[in-house]
Order: C-alpha cells, then sequence, then structure tokens
C-alpha cells in the first residue's frame, strides 16, 4: 500500500513537472500560474520594493531640496511672467494669419526701381499694389557714416532694459546664424563681428520698439522725404546687419520700418 501511494505521488508530481513545462513553453512565468491557481497576485520580489523604497526616498530628498531654494517659488513667478504659452515664431504666424488674398498683387512679376524721387513722383505709387524699390534716397543721412555694430552695442549697453524690450515686447530674427538674443549677438569677438577669414558669417535682425532706443537712433535719420507727408510713423523699426552668406532666401515677417 505504501510503495503504491509512493508511485501515485511520483506519477503526480511527474505530471505536475510536465504541465509545468509546458505552460512555460507557451511563455508563461511561473507567477502566473501560481496566480491562476490561488487566485492570489504574488508579491513583488524583495529588490523591486527596496527600489521603490529608494525612489520614494530620492524624490523627497529633492523636492525638499528645491523648496528650502525656493525653486518652486522662482517657476511660479516666472510662469506667471510668460504672457504666451507658446512663443511666436515664423511657423505659429503662417498657421494663424489669414488668408491672402493673391488678386492684389497679380500679374507682379518684379518690382519698380526708382531713383531718390520727390514725394510728388512717389504718390503715383503710394496705394498701389505694385512693390517699389528706391534707391540712393538715404545717403544723406548721417546714419550711412554712423550706425555700425559698435554703434548698436555701445547704445544698448547704455540703456537700461534694452536687451528686455527686444526679448519681451520686440521680435528678434537670428536667420542661420547660432545667436539666440540681442544680447548674445552683441557677444561675439571683434574677429567674427568683422567677418575675419575663417570665422564664421551671421546674419541677424531685430526690432527696436524701447522709446530710449528709438530717440537716439531718430537722430541719425529723418522720416524718407518721398513718403506722404500724411503717413504714419510705426512704433517699431527693425535693424538688419550682417554678412550676405548668414542669411538664406525669406520673407520678413515684420512689422514697421526697416532701418
Amino acid at each position: 500500500m505504501e510503495v503504491k501511494e509512493k508511485q501515485n505521488r511520483f506519477l503526480i508530481k511527474t505530471e505536475l513537472t510536465n504541465l509545468n513545462e509546458e505552460f512555460l513553453h507557451f511563455g508563461y512565468e511561473l507567477y502566473e500560474l501560481k496566480f491562476a491557481i490561488t487566485g492570489q497576485p504574488p508579491k513583488p520580489p524583495l529588490l523591486s520594493r527596496n527600489l521603490k523604497y529608494i525612489l520614494i526616498s530620492i524624490f523627497i530628498v529633492i523636492f525638499s531640496i528645491c523648496y528650502q531654494c525656493e525653486v518652486f517659488g522662482s517657476l511660479f513667478k516666472q510662469a506667471l511672467g510668460v504672457r504666451c504659452i507658446i512663443p511666436n515664431n515664423v511657423f505659429v504666424w503662417e498657421a494663424t494669419r489669414p488668408v491672402s488674398d493673391c488678386q492684389y498683387c497679380i500679374n507682379v512679376t518684379e518690382p519698380i526701381l526708382l531713383y531718390n524721387i520727390t514725394r510728388e513722383e512717389f504718390s503715383k505709387y503710394a496705394y498701389t499694389s505694385k512693390p517699389v524699390v528706391i534707391k540712393k534716397s538715404f545717403l544723406h543721412w548721417p546714419a550711412v557714416t554712423v550706425f555700425s555694430f559698435k554703434f548698436f552695442k555701445n547704445l544698448y549697453d547704455s540703456i537700461d532694459n534694452a536687451y528686455r524690450s527686444v526679448d519681451e515686447d520686440c521680435q528678434f530674427l537670428h536667420f542661420r546664424s547660432n545667436f539666440i538674443s540681442l544680447r548674445d549677438v552683441f557677444a561675439m569677438s571683434e574677429a567674427r563681428s568683422n567677418n575675419s577669414p575663417g570665422e564664421t558669417s551671421w546674419y541677424v535682425g531685430w526690432g527696436n520698439c524701447d522709446p530710449d532706443v528709438l530717440k537716439e537712433m531718430h537722430k541719425y535719420y529723418p522720416k524718407p522725404h518721398f513718403l506722404p507727408a500724411d503717413s504714419e510713423q510705426s512704433g517699431t523699426e527693425f535693424v538688419f546687419m550682417g554678412y550676405d552668406s548668414g542669411a538664406t532666401l525669406h520673407v520678413s515677417m515684420v512689422r514697421g520700418r526697416v532701418v
């Protein structure tokens, strides 16, 4: 009787072993088999539980350090100071601008080229849909000999919050250059600013909407003499500077006067 019982146990054990191997052969795990038999989810390994406690402890330490250093307060204030969740850029402008009426510029193949014309002569083109390029109308401006990289660097360095006005209220265009702000532009080396041999070429543009900056700039150029007397002057004026290989063919998405 005892021998027969041992044989039965051996057969049962062998059968269970075969079933387990077949179960595992189908890609299942042992803990899934235990769950199927007992109906109770298996306890996670001790290593997993310890890892969870370690991660929680690290999180608490980091949170405490950030709280003591007032990092969260600074981030909250910075978030409140941002006016736009998505900052303006060319892709946002293109996606949100009104659909243009192409009939406005139909049959236009090239701009009208004029040379230092008078106000009366310009009146024939002032309010048409034809693009006009006027040359040699600014040769008498003091800006021709005064404006330079060094001039604008000294100007922005001497006026409080001038750089901030470009970052927050105006517009900075880096084109293909590797600059992130106007302050970054004026921090470049003298050799690169002069486009010396071996230096990377650059080309940038930015809007001036700081009244103190505009006031100083207006000392060196008047309102173009050919514009209508009742034409309004924009509150933002753009400056573009650099070298030809620093920019590619593009559409200037700007509002205001370009200097």
